[in-house]
């Protein structure tokens, strides 16, 4: 792919830290010079904004309705005017908050996964990673994590965390040999966590 930039993506189940590490990674990058930007998935764009109202709770819809949702909503950031590919022609750095590995974690919980990938097919196309961060921690970190948040999603849960958990690694194992994934113990201090995930960008 012959574009300037990079495009790191962060995933891991609920409360695994990605927000944290994102930060503390952008500092970095600044702070060495370089252009960076922090984006998320689902976006904040119209599609975006339907998905976090089903992530709430306060719609819903069928699972396959949802995963085609998350897909066209995942090619529109690709795609858009001023979106991931324009972004990364300006030799800027993109840490994203998940993309089509946590679409094919958490749902397949309830859709098939091949069908997921081919879904996700257009945005593998068009838009791989430089390398996805999985940051590692277990169920019961998660839980113990989210336990003071005042308004969980509808995946936080127990039951639907372990799913998932276990969806990641066999995705994980799936694509190891297609997908450049780096695997990060999360349940370590802060600092040793950027410092594994820095030396990644080194």
């Amino acid at each position: 792919m012959n574009r300037k930039g990079k495009f790191i993506v962060f995933e891991g189940i609920d409360g695994c830290g990605k927000t944290t590490q994102m930060t503390h990674i952008a500092q970095r990058l600044k702070g060495a010079g370089k252009k960076c930007v922090i984006t998320c998935e689902p976006t904040k764009a119209e599609i975006g904004k339907m998905l976090r109202r089903y992530l709430s709770g306060e719609i819903t819809a069928d699972s396959h309705v949802i995963a085609a949702l998350f897909a066209a909503d995942r090619l529109d950031h690709i795609l858009r005017p001023g979106g991931l590919l324009d972004t990364l022609e300006d030799d800027v750095y993109i840490l994203c908050d998940r993309y089509y590995l946590s679409s094919y974690a958490y749902q397949s919980m309830d859709v098939d996964l091949d069908w997921l990938m081919s879904l996700n097919a257009v945005s593998t196309e068009k838009l791989k990673p430089d390398f996805h961060v999985f940051i590692d921690i277990t169920p019961e970190t998660s839980l113990n994590r989210l336990k003071d948040r005042e308004n969980l999603e509808i995946f936080e849960k127990e039951e639907k965390l372990k799913l998932i958990y276990d969806n990641y690694h066999k995705v994980i194992d799936k694509l190891r040999h297609t997908e450049n994934i780096a695997v990060i113990d999360g349940d370590r201090a802060e600092i040793s966590i950027t410092e594994d995930i820095w030396k990644l960008l080194l």
